[in-house]
């Protein structure tokens, strides 16, 4: 391959990425006294890539998956690089299940909800534990 079309298939990457990023939203989820700044997915393509390739997420930072109908959501942990906690929340947006430090060697494992839920948030492995987040908890989204 040359190197012009090595060059030029890196910059379509980037690119590519960058566009990806640049139209994600960020708002912010309250837990009661505990805030989370976290980046929305809402379309296939961005729930299915998720956090997969990352190498970390800010602290007191997550993604928050909106899915277009309440059902059982299934999170995997492919192309992830580091663990996560995975909140369920039902359409009500209260905590339905908590799956504390899903690591990346579990893949292709899925990790399913125990009742139907409309959004996911990932958080840095340990974080719910920190904030003593708990089922039956009410969460706030901003804009949402």
């Amino acid at each position: 391959m040359s190197r012009k079309l090595i060059i030029l298939l890196v910059s379509a990457i980037m690119f590519t990425t960058l566009l990806h990023d640049a139209s994600s939203q960020t708002v912010m989820a309250s837990f009661g006294s505990k805030d989370l700044t976290i980046e929305v997915v809402d379309s296939p393509k961005q729930r299915t890539r998720g956090l997969g390739g990352r190498l970390s997420l800010a602290d007191n930072s997550g993604m928050l998956f909106v899915m277009d109908q309440v059902g059982y959501h299934s999170i995997w942990m492919k192309d992830m690089n580091f663990a996560i906690d995975i909140i369920w929340l039902d359409e009500d947006r209260e905590v339905v299940d908590i799956y504390k430090a899903a690591s990346p060697e579990s893949y292709p494992k899925s990790f399913l909800p125990r009742q139907p839920t409309k959004y996911v948030i990932e958080v840095n492995s340990d974080w719910t534990e920190r904030n003593s987040i708990y089922i039956g908890q009410q969460v706030e989204l901003s804009n949402i």
